[in-house]
C-alpha cells in the first residue's frame, strides 16, 4: 500500500513540476533582454530622423534578431540566442555573458524590453527569409533582395539602413514562428505605428509576462544554419547560412498526427493497465483470502481479510490516478495557459492519453 501511494505522489510530482516548466517558460524574460541587449547594440538610442522611424528601425532590427536565431540549437529562446556568435553579430561575445542593465542604459530599458517583447510574442515580425541588415552596397554587393530601409541622420551612421533576404530564396508569408504574415513592407511601417508608445519609463521586467504570454519558435533543430546576416555596421564580417527547412513547432505540436498517434497508443496502453492492474490485485488479494479460508485459521482469516481490503483500496486508486492526474494537470493548465484542452495546444496532448476516445 505505501509503494503504491510513493507511485502515486512521484507521478503527480512529476507532473506538477512538467507543468511549472511549461509556466515558466511561457513568459521567457531572459530571451526578451537577451534580444533586447542586441538591439541595444545595433541600433543604440537610434539612428534615424524622427521618433516613429527610430521605433520601427527598433522593432525591424529586433525581428531580424528573432530570424536569425529561431533555428539555432536550444530548448527555448534565450538558449537559441546565446549560440549566436560574432560572426554573426559583431562584437556579441564582449556583452553575451553581461547582464541586459549593464548593457542597456536606464533611460532606453522600457522602449528595448517593449520592442523585444512585442518581436517575441508574435506582435511585429517579417517573413523569416528577411535577414539582411546592412548598406545598400553590401545588400546590393551580395545581389540580395531589398525588402525596405530607413533613412539615417544619426552622423555615427553614414548610411541608410536596409533590411532584405538573399537572392537564393524567395520570400515567403510566414514568419520565424510559423505565423502568417504580411510581405508588403509598408504595412510594417504602419504596424510599428500602431504599437508606439508615448512614454516607455514605466515600462519593466513585470511588464514582459504580460506581453509575451508564450514565447514560440523554441523547438529542437539541427543547428545548422546557412542563411545570410549583415549588420548596421559596413565593417562587420558578413555570413552566409541556409535556414533549417524543418523545426518542431511547439505551439501546433499536438496537432501533428504523428504526434498525436503516439499519445494515443500511450493513451491506450494507460487505460489497458488502470483495468487490469486492479483487477491483478484484486485476484491475488482473493486467492489470498481463499487459502486463509481453506486454512480454518481465525488469526490468519482475519488477517487476509485486512490484507484483501488494503489491495482493493489500493486497486481503486490504481484505476482512477490517470483521472487524478488529468484533472490536476488541466486545472493547472486552466490557470496558467498551457494545457486547458479546449484553449490550447498542449492541452491536445493530455486529452490523447487520458481521454482517449475523444481525442481527434
Amino acid at each position: 500500500m505505501k509503494k503504491i501511494l510513493l507511485i502515486f505522489i512521484s507521478i503527480l510530482t512529476f507532473f506538477i513540476a512538467f507543468s511549472e516548466v511549461h509556466a515558466a517558460s511561457a513568459c521567457e524574460i531572459k530571451g526578451v533582454k537577451e534580444v533586447a541587449k542586441i538591439v541595444y547594440k545595433e541600433v543604440g538610442g537610434g539612428f534615424a530622423k524622427t521618433p516613429e522611424d527610430n521605433f520601427f528601425a527598433k522593432l525591424s532590427v529586433a525581428s531580424v534578431v528573432v530570424n536569425h536565431a529561431y533555428d539555432k540549437k536550444g530548448d527555448n529562446f534565450y538558449e537559441k540566442i546565446m549560440e549566436m556568435t560574432n560572426g554573426e553579430y559583431n562584437g556579441y561575445s564582449t556583452y553575451r555573458n553581461k547582464t541586459f542593465e549593464e548593457v542597456v542604459p536606464q533611460e532606453l530599458r522600457g522602449e528595448i524590453l517593449y520592442v523585444s517583447a512585442l518581436v517575441l510574442s508574435g506582435k511585429y515580425n517579417f517573413p523569416k527569409e528577411i535577414i539582411y541588415q546592412c548598406s545598400k552596397d553590401i545588400l546590393e554587393g551580395d545581389g540580395a533582395h531589398e525588402f525596405m530601409h530607413i533613412d539615417a541622420q544619426n552622423p555615427q551612421v553614414s548610411y541608410d539602413v536596409y533590411f532584405g533576404y538573399s537572392r537564393f530564396y524567395t520570400l515567403s508569408d510566414e514568419d520565424a514562428f510559423g505565423n502568417k504574415v504580411s510581405t508588403n513592407a509598408n504595412y510594417y511601417r504602419s504596424l510599428a505605428k500602431s504599437l508606439q508608445r508615448t512614454n516607455y519609463e514605466s515600462f519593466n521586467s513585470s511588464d514582459v509576462c504580460n506581453l509575451v504570454k508564450n514565447i514560440k519558435g523554441s523547438g529542437n533543430s539541427s543547428g545548422d544554419d546557412d542563411k545570410t546576416h549583415t549588420n548596421i555596421d559596413e565593417n562587420k564580417p558578413d555570413i552566409v547560412h541556409t535556414p533549417t527547412s524543418q523545426r518542431l513547432d511547439y505551439d501546433n505540436i499536438c496537432k501533428n498526427e504523428d504526434i498525436k498517434n503516439a499519445f494515443m497508443i500511450v493513451g491506450r496502453v494507460v487505460s489497458i493497465l488502470k483495468i487490469v492492474i486492479p483487477i491483478i490485485i484484486i485476484v491475488f488479494g482473493m486467492i489470498d483470502f481463499g487459502k486463509s479460508i481453506a486454512s480454518d485459521d481465525d488469526k490468519s482469516l482475519s488477517k487476509a481479510a485486512i490484507i484483501l481490503a488494503k489491495r482493493f483500496v489500493a486497486g481503486l486508486i490504481v484505476f482512477f490516478i490517470p483521472t487524478i492526474i488529468y484533472a490536476i494537470i488541466n486545472t493547472i493548465g486552466v490557470s496558467k495557459g498551457i494545457a486547458d484542452e479546449e484553449n490550447t495546444s498542449f492541452g491536445g496532448c493530455t486529452k490523447c492519453i487520458f481521454k482517449v476516445d475523444t481525442c481527434s
